[in-house]
């Protein structure tokens, strides 16, 4: 399976909104583990490395750029809306760059953090 973006769902009301992930139904893999990225300096990029788990990835707040390598097939996404997450396959590159200020992501994985 490639990388591709799923739509998650927005419920919204007069509190404000809410999106939830849940494994087998949102999230295509059994969560394990959640972690934010925050305060990245627009020059700065994260990730630039071979994912080790599945992983979902969405722009809570701001946006930034997601490119990703697999078998040797690039691909480009923008990540701008809490609706849309972008799943990661295990064993595929992944950069995250041109953060907006005050972005804000979520990482969804189904695997613990693995030190390198």
């Amino acid at each position: 399976m490639r990388p591709h973006l799923l739509d998650v769902e927005l419920h919204r009301d007069a509190r404000g909104g809410l999106i939830s992930l849940q494994s087998g139904t949102t999230a295509p893999f059994s969560l394990q583990r959640v972690f934010f990225i925050f305060d990245v300096p627009p020059e700065e990029s994260r990730g630039g490395h071979v994912t080790t788990c599945q992983e979902l990835v969405i722009a809570l707040q701001g946006s930034c750029q997601a490119a990703t390598v697999q078998a040797g097939v690039e691909q480009d996404f923008q990540l701008t809306s809490p609706t849309q997450a972008l799943y990661v396959p295990a064993g595929v590159w992944l950069k995250l760059h041109r953060f907006s200020p005050g972005a804000l992501l979520a990482v969804a994985a189904d695997g613990p953090y693995v030190p390198r």
